[in-house]
């Protein structure tokens, strides 16, 4: 048996709604910053303005980072010479150990070798720290996006020169 399909009609009337609803509040942003640097020195590049949008990790502004550059070299050449340092003590005391198995060396000279390749070791920790030290410096110079947001104060331009904690970018 065949079955025809019902229809159904529905009639739309255009209407107005005479209730309103007023409501009094202060719009909020759901996070805010205002971003600063550890360092001091000039601003060298401010790459927003007010009202730009910036997603997480954009460079907003870049401060002169040369004597910080100048301590990262100080620093990898400290590394260097105590990784030098540390190979050539490790050699002597290897020898020494060999030697003194051939009881062709005094256990007091393998003590020294000894203790001279763990002062070593512990120059190029040292020098590790120092070069890690400036590697995180010289992230300061770049003045990064926290999070996702739009730029409502730019408190600084190229050639200002900025102190630790002075405020130069507000993104909410």
């Amino acid at each position: 048996a065949n079955v025809a399909p019902t229809r159904t009609v529905l009639v739309v009337h255009d209407t107005t709604i005479g209730t309103a609803l007023e409501a009094s509040g202060t719009a909020a942003p759901v996070r805010e910053a205002t971003l600063g640097t550890r360092l001091m020195g000039s601003v060298t590049e401010v790459l927003v303005h007010e009202g730009q949008r910036v997603r997480q990790g954009d460079v907003l502004a870049r401060i002169d980072a040369r004597d910080v550059n100048a301590k990262g070299m100080q620093a990898a050449a400290g590394l260097a010479q105590a990784e030098a340092m540390y190979e050539n003590a490790r050699i002597q005391t290897s020898r020494l150990r060999a030697l003194y198995a051939d009881s062709a060396a005094p256990k007091a000279q393998l003590d020294d070798a000894e203790a001279g390749l763990a002062r070593a070791e512990a120059g190029v920790h040292a020098a590790r720290g120092a070069a890690a030290e400036v590697d995180a410096v010289r992230s300061y110079a770049e003045i990064r996006a926290p999070f996702d947001g739009v730029i409502v104060k730019r408190y600084v331009d190229p050639g200002a020169f900025v102190a630790p904690g002075a405020p130069m970018i507000g993104i909410e």
